[in-house]
């Protein structure tokens, strides 16, 4: 069987309910070419947990965003992608992916 990563070859991939936590070393579910970011589940056994797979020729970096991740019930990963034409962020959460605006 092929594996989907290597059909597809996308530049992100965005697993959601991963069910990931801290038994789960990053060398048990890296992907070659890709850096890895992930947000564990919560100890509650009803959380997902997210993990995003960005392609190595990216620049990303995992961003902060404190007012929102206080307010925030869920496993939530923002990230910033530079390059292209502008700069991008995304936010990615257990239920949704939302491209946004270049922040300033």
């Amino acid at each position: 069987m092929a594996n989907p990563v290597q059909i597809n070859n996308p530049d992100i991939l965005v697993l959601t309910e991963t069910w990931l936590d801290n038994s789960h070393a990053d060398a048990e579910i890296t992907i070659q070419g890709y850096e890895t970011l992930r947000k564990d589940r919560k100890p509650d056994p009803n959380r997902g947990g997210v993990c995003v797979y960005i392609r190595d020729s990216l620049p990303a970096e995992e961003i902060t965003i404190a007012e929102h991740d206080e307010d925030c019930n869920c496993e939530t990963l923002w990230i910033k992608i530079q390059g292209g034409p502008a700069d991008s962020l995304l936010r990615q959460s257990t239920k949704k992916l939302v491209n946004l605006p270049k922040c300033r």
